[in-house]
């Protein structure tokens, strides 16, 4: 049986890479003839002089340029260390089932920049192909739907074709019953269908490096001055060293003024005595890995996400929306039952496979 994902593309998004690694491997687990569906973003028309202002732009800032270059390798280096095998969207028509899924593919704003809506929907397919398909954990990444009347009106119809529908968050429970009239069950991102163990061996894959001293980790997507005030702050509070997980320009240190591979950026976490995060996948390689952590609020993204996943752990006292260095301080030491959130995250795990399972049965 053929098998094509149809995720995100795989770009400069640690989280974004790992939950498509995640789901191959789980999928690949129960059928061998698995692959990621690649295909291309759509060729943005733009005048004559938008494109001669975006020439210059990256003569001008070429460290920006240096580090797409750069993220670039990174993604290929990690596709290849991976094994995952790709197939062309123009082979669609020799897919016999597609699995949807995760990481906020039917957020339209993100969905229209890599193809449309209704592709991640599965309008590339046939009626009988949609009939045997399903979505895993996929994600609206927001409380509400975000589509336009035609498109929703489109969705709709294809969605109610799938032969199963699972969403990652609670409200998407809502939105699928609400919007779409279908009925969905929710189901955890595809990176906790892994072990701890799957993760160690990535980073075993090549030669990492670790701060001199013992560290706070941060990853923060949307930082800006203050959030950056705050990140150094706070580990001066905790006597640590601050070993951010993003590139930074003014960095002392030139390996991290440019972006990290996938085996260094877990290692990073894995390694750390604390962690600092406004990322949701940021969050969930806490969990996976028992450190402790504290996530900033993120609503820009989108807190859907962040409820259901602190939700099923029971581990909402670790997200905070006024942060100051104290409360970040006091959450990094309130103490984490770490036995009570392996136990949650094995049984979270065998609830995901058994579903992957019985909905490729049918």
């Amino acid at each position: 049986m053929e098998i094509a994902i149809l995720t995100h593309l795989f770009e400069g998004n640690y989280g974004g890479m790992l939950q498509g690694y995640a789901l191959y491997k789980a999928i690949s687990a129960l059928n061998s003839g698995t692959s990621i569906l690649h295909y291309s973003r759509p060729v943005a028309q733009s005048s004559l002089l938008s494109q001669i202002k975006s020439f210059f732009y990256r003569i001008i800032h070429f460290r920006l340029l240096w580090q797409h270059i750069a993220m670039k390798n990174i993604v290929d280096t990690f596709v290849s260390m991976a094994n995952i095998k790709m197939t062309s969207v123009k082979n669609a028509m020799k897919i016999d089932v597609f699995v949807v899924g995760s990481d906020q593919v039917w957020r339209c704003e993100y969905a229209r920049a890599l193809q449309s809506a209704e592709f991640f929907f599965l309008n590339i397919a046939t009626p009988h192909q949609i009939s045997n398909s399903l979505s895993y954990a996929a994600s609206f990444g927001a409380d509400e739907w975000d589509g336009r009347i035609e498109e929703t009106m489109e969705c709709a119809r294809l969605l109610r074709l799938f032969n199963s529908v699972s969403v990652r968050e609670h409200s998407g429970v809502k939105i699928c019953k609400e919007v779409f009239g279908v009925d969905a069950v929710q189901m955890p991102d595809p990176t906790l269908l892994l072990h701890t163990s799957d993760y160690g061996k990535i980073i075993d894959s090549e030669k990492t490096w670790l701060p001199e001293s013992k560290y706070v980790a941060a990853y923060v997507l949307d930082e800006t001055a203050g959030k950056a005030e705050l990140l150094q702050e706070s580990a001066g509070a905790l006597n640590r060293q601050l070993q951010h997980l993003m590139p930074h320009a003014t960095a002392k240190k030139r390996r991290d003024r440019f972006p990290i591979s996938v085996p260094q950026w877990l290692r990073l976490i894995r390694d750390c005595e604390y962690f600092i995060t406004d990322s949701f996948h940021g969050c969930v390689f806490a969990i996976i890995f028992n450190k402790p952590f504290v996530c900033l609020g993120n609503a820009g993204r989108g807190n859907a996400r962040f409820d259901t996943l602190l939700g099923t752990f029971g581990l909402e006292d670790r997200m905070v929306t006024h942060a100051s260095p104290e409360e970040i301080q006091r959450v990094l030491n309130t103490p984490i039952d770490w036995e009570r959130v392996n136990a949650i995250h094995d049984a979270e795990r065998e609830r995901g496979i058994n579903f992957l399972k019985e909905s490729l049965s049918k």
